[in-house]
């Protein structure tokens, strides 16, 4: 009785007919081997090459020391979130999100996305505090008392308490130009809010709001009383620092 080899075509029925190379499924991906000066090579051209054992671990050392790499960030932005272990110093720091469509904030069809950003450090008092900011907010269309906007600054004194950081600053550039009722902003007052409710509940989005005045505060900033807006992408990190 002759044996048939395995993989051949009568032994195997359903793959009669198919191409038996090992290179069909490689068409997008050639195979290539490392050499030991670390650079790629194609398949075929020579060159020192290292076995693809040697390769495949040196590939999951590198990657066990990524890993590794990748842990001590995430503990390190744990302790961001940490008053009694992270760092001696305020901060909000991040960027955020918020998208409205229509009614009850706007007019049925009308759309705005807002983007802020801060950057904001100060003494555990809040002394100090330097940093940062910029806000963004478009319209797809127009809508009366909400102009677009598109200005930023540096900050010239931060509030944190718990999750919520208050920052104020004066804005130093301003894109858009004679757009907004205290136009021109250039040289105005900033005034934000920055709640981090990753230290409250992972499933809850951050909050954040901010507006121009008329003035720059100085190195205390006034309280921030208005209502705050869910800011559904990005992430605002607030650290309140124990004196």
């Amino acid at each position: 009785m002759q044996l048939k080899r395995p993989g051949s075509a009568s032994a195997n029925p359903s793959r009669r007919g198919r191409p038996q190379s090992r290179d069909r499924h490689m068409s997008k991906f050639p195979m290539v081997l490392i050499d030991t000066e670390g650079r790629d090579r194609d398949r075929g051209r020579g060159g020192s090459v290292l076995p693809v054992r040697v390769a495949m671990k040196r590939l999951i050392v590198v990657s066990g020391l990524t890993l590794s790499a990748l842990a001590a960030t995430a503990a390190v932005a744990a302790a961001g979130h940490s008053n009694a272990n992270g760092p001696k110093q305020d901060f909000a720091t991040g960027t955020g999100h918020r998208y409205v469509f229509g009614p009850p904030f706007l007019p049925p069809g009308v759309e705005t996305r807002t983007i802020m950003h801060v950057n904001a450090h100060s003494g555990p008092d809040g002394e100090d505090a330097r940093g940062r900011f910029f806000v963004k907010r478009e319209a797809s269309a127009l809508v009366a008392g909400r102009p677009d906007l598109d200005f930023s600054g540096r900050v010239t004194c931060m509030t944190v308490d718990g999750n919520r950081a208050v920052v104020g600053g004066i804005i130093t550039h301003d894109k858009l130009g004679p757009v907004h009722p205290l136009s021109p902003l250039e040289g105005r007052g900033y005034l934000g809010v920055y709640i981090d409710n990753d230290q409250v509940d992972g499933e809850l989005f951050d909050r954040s709001n901010s507006f121009p005045l008329p003035t720059p505060p100085g190195p205390v900033c006034p309280p921030f009383t208005d209502p705050t807006g869910e800011f559904q992408t990005g992430n605002f990190i607030v650290h309140d620092a124990t004196p």
